[in-house]
């Protein structure tokens, strides 16, 4: 009777901490979680400034060339920027690098929030229809992809209207903006809240298709590229498919809405 006691109080004491056990296991899990995605977020925001910081030079080439009444080559442009002077190529940078961090936690958010809002609206394990389907997938990244570009565009708009009025300006002495906040201050005064957000239209119609376009060719090559890789042995096969993959994905999603971007300019 003793040892039988001792062995029920033992179940029992067993039961009563499975509760326990559990909630310690979802809260790890938590846990693991928000800190993957903290750590998403930190490397995303590195590397969006470090992508402004290296890219910025040839954006302003390319707002240049559009905004441009004679038509020129980029040769003529080089040229033409190398007599303001190299650090001209650099002006209007501010905007773009203060919203990187931002922008990218904009896309992180909104096309996870997306991606769950499609399962929720069209996923139906019990007919087969949803995310293990291919063609499913990809259009889930297109739809959640322009769903983003079209959230973003929120804080990319105004950003990039005082970006390109500061990359166009002429030399000091004769420009008009002495900088970012200056510009800001002076564009809100001039025509207010709604000049912050004119091309407006043409940033949606830029940001929505090319994120999209961007999202479902990186989905759709990516785990395919890594298969590949992984067949003929080569090491580090899933940085590689994601880097290849990116790269794919940014040149046909810019050579898809290029022409928008020019008017957008």
């Amino acid at each position: 009777m003793k040892d039988g006691a001792i062995d029920v109080d033992a179940r029992v004491l067993a039961t009563s901490k499975r509760p326990l056990l559990l909630k310690n296991a979802t809260d790890q899990k938590r846990s693991s979680v928000t800190a993957g995605s903290a750590r998403d977020l930190l490397a995303g925001g590195i590397g969006g400034i470090a992508g402004v910081l290296v890219g910025h030079p040839f954006d302003t080439i390319k707002v240049r060339q559009q905004t441009e009444s004679a038509v020129r080559n980029v040769g003529t442009t080089t040229k033409a920027d190398a007599r303001r002077g190299a650090v001209s190529l650099f002006r209007g940078m501010g905007p773009p690098l203060a919203t990187a961090g931002i922008v990218n936690a904009m896309v992180f958010c909104s096309y996870g929030g997306s991606g769950r809002l499609w399962d929720r609206c069209f996923v139906d394990p019990g007919a087969g229809f949803g995310t293990d389907r291919g063609d499913r997938r990809v259009l889930k990244s297109f739809v959640s992809g322009t769903a983003t570009g079209i959230f973003t565009a929120l804080v990319i708009c105004p950003a990039e209207h005082i970006k390109c009025r500061l990359q166009i300006q002429p030399g000091i002495g004769v420009a008009r903006y002495c900088g970012p906040t200056d510009a800001l201050k002076k564009i809100y005064a001039s025509h207010g809240f709604r000049g912050l957000y004119r091309g407006w239209v043409a940033t949606c119609s830029r940001q929505g298709p090319g994120l999209g376009i961007y999202f479902a060719t990186y989905e759709s090559i990516k785990e395919r590229l890594r298969k590949r890789l992984e067949r003929h042995n080569s090491g580090h096969a899933q940085l590689k498919a994601s880097i290849l993959a990116g790269g794919i994905a940014g040149s046909l999603s810019w050579a898809s809405i290029y022409p928008i971007d020019v008017i957008k300019t």
